[in-house]
């Protein structure tokens, strides 16, 4: 069986770029460098690999990958969705308290008397793009994101009247790990919240498996899970190909990955033989 291709974009976090390339080597999988140019919508010309592959980049490489080579990349906006979280996982979410609202429905709601003497909400948007990042805005604030009348462009990102954000009340979370999740299963991970460390409870990760046995949004995806209150709690689930793997073990993810893209690829050929 053909082994899988890594395409590692370099001009990103430079630790990421290290530790794919190493794995790579150590386990004996073939990749490539490349670098992307900012604000071009297209990969590099000279860029022509094969399946097996998987791409390693940017929010914006990963969506111009999914174009290009739909099999090398991991990645749906409707399924990495606030909305999916909250309708699968219930009130394992962390904001299961959440509202959905288009940005030009912001002032109205925020304006109803029952949400009068709040002085502060969490936001996101309701995608996995990071257009709006999840973060604590004051109701100021998000009067003037609902003022915007046209596309509005921000570090990298457009979004526009009719982009869907998420209200919730603010949390305050103890700490936060992130687990990369192969078919239903925990392959590694690490804490990133108060101290990056490998170490992962095993009552964290019983949970992300527990919660992964009831709805993933792909067969490779990246999962936070938080405390808060003494309680887990899922924050939000990631695409893998853009996700930063802080302490996991990489060469663990690298082959477990390798081999499900092979096995994918090699069930796709078959399909059309």
């Amino acid at each position: 069986m053909k082994k899988c291709t890594w395409i590692i974009q370099t001009n990103m976090a430079v630790s990421e770029v290290e530790k794919y390339t190493k794995a790579c080597e150590k386990l004996g999988y073939p990749y490539i460098h490349f670098k992307q140019i900012p604000f071009n919508t297209a990969l590099p010309e000279d860029l022509k690999v094969d399946y097996p592959c998987i791409f390693i980049g940017s929010t914006t490489v990963v969506e111009l990958a999914k174009k290009e080579y739909p099999l090398s990349v991991f990645s749906s906006d409707l399924l990495f969705s606030p909305r999916s979280y909250q309708l699968h996982y219930g009130t394992d979410y962390l904001n299961s308290d959440q509202v959905i609202l288009k940005v030009k429905e912001l002032e109205n709601y925020l304006s109803l008397p029952e949400n009068k003497n709040k002085k502060q909400y969490f936001v996101k948007c309701n995608n996995d793009s990071k257009q709006i990042p999840g973060q604590i805005k004051t109701v100021e604030e998000l009067v003037n994101l609902a003022s915007i009348t046209d596309s509005y462009y921000d570090s990298y990102s457009i979004f526009t009247p009719d982009s869907e954000v998420i209200l919730a009340e603010p949390k305050y979370i103890d700490d936060e790990y992130r687990l990369v999740i192969v078919n239903k299963k925990v392959i590694s991970g690490s804490q990133y919240k108060l101290r990056i460390n490998s170490d992962v409870p095993s009552d964290v990760i019983d949970f992300a498996e527990k919660l992964a046995n009831v709805w993933v949004p792909d067969d490779v995806f990246v999962m936070d899970i938080c405390t808060i209150n003494n309680e887990l709690k899922l924050v939000e689930c990631n695409c893998f190909n853009a996700s930063g793997l802080y302490n996991s073990n990489t060469e663990l993810i690298v082959k477990a990955v390798s081999e499900h893209v092979e096995r994918e690829f090699s069930a796709y050929q078959h399909l059309l033989n």
